[in-house]
């Protein structure tokens, strides 16, 4: 722009022109937070800046600087820069930063980006404690989590002889599990899955195939002994010890009467 100064008196009159260049320190003026996001997602980070002359702008993943690819995509206007990742993965997770520059100042908005993903399969299920009814669970927690905690595990069991899974619990938290309201001798096998903020692990490896406790055998009842009458010297229903004192009776009798 510019400006003219004009002054005059009675000998005349004088003109000068000047010009001003408004000069402004490149500065952020606003930034995305931290932020923890799914895998999968796409995810854009807006940046905006004032600067004159106009900042130059950069991204950076850690030191290095990205590039637009399929992958990155970056939008800039003369007040903003808008970094958009694509499927974002495991490996987008880490600190990015976003710079502004003129001849006059530099400046810098930093975030932290974490990007979490299914937990991976939980260890396969030890089964103890086996009864006709019910047995427990055991098994070891997902290697990873994924970035984000294990909410609850999901378990499965099966009969052997279908191919059918059937969920008996879907919100257990530990890795210890009672089963209940089996099949007395049947035999089943066992699988568990992990779950977290996004999402359900593969299952894990099937448990042994456990047979539970068969049903006791219910008792026979003796055979009643059938004596015909005039057999024994004495009534079947008399007590033992009234029928060892006849025996003996019976005996002493016999060895010093005959």
């Amino acid at each position: 722009m510019t400006y003219t100064c004009k002054a005059t008196n009675k000998v005349g009159e004088a003109e000068t022109k000047a010009e001003l260049l408004l000069q402004v320190a490149a500065k952020i003026t606003e930034g995305p937070a931290s932020m923890s996001v799914k895998r999968g997602e796409t995810v854009p980070l807006k940046c905006k800046f004032i600067g004159i002359p106009t900042p130059e702008t950069f991204w950076y993943l850690g030191k290095k600087e990205l590039e637009p690819s399929d992958h990155y995509t970056v939008e800039v206007t003369e007040k903003t820069s808008v970094l958009i990742i694509q499927d974002i993965q495991p490996e987008d997770s880490g600190d990015y930063s976003f710079e502004v520059e003129n001849k006059h100042a530099v400046d810098q908005h930093k975030l932290t980006i974490q990007v979490y993903d299914k937990p991976s399969a939980p260890g396969k299920p030890d089964v103890s404690d086996v009864t006709m009814t019910t047995l427990t669970l055991t098994w070891q927690p997902p290697e990873s989590d994924g970035g984000s905690s294990i909410t609850a595990y999901i378990i499965e069991m099966c009969h052997v002889t279908t191919t059918t899974w059937t969920t008996i619990s879907t919100k257990h938290t530990t890795t210890t599990f009672l089963v209940e309201n089996l099949s007395p001798d049947t035999q089943y096998v066992f699988r568990v899955s992990a779950v977290n903020a996004a999402g359900v692990s593969e299952p894990s490896p099937e448990s042994d195939t456990v047979t539970t406790l068969k049903e006791p055998e219910p008792e026979v009842p003796a055979e009643k002994l059938e004596v015909p009458e005039g057999i024994l010297p004495f009534p079947l229903e008399w007590d033992i010890s009234i029928v060892l004192i006849v025996f003996i009776a019976f005996c002493y009798a016999l060895v010093f009467l005959v």
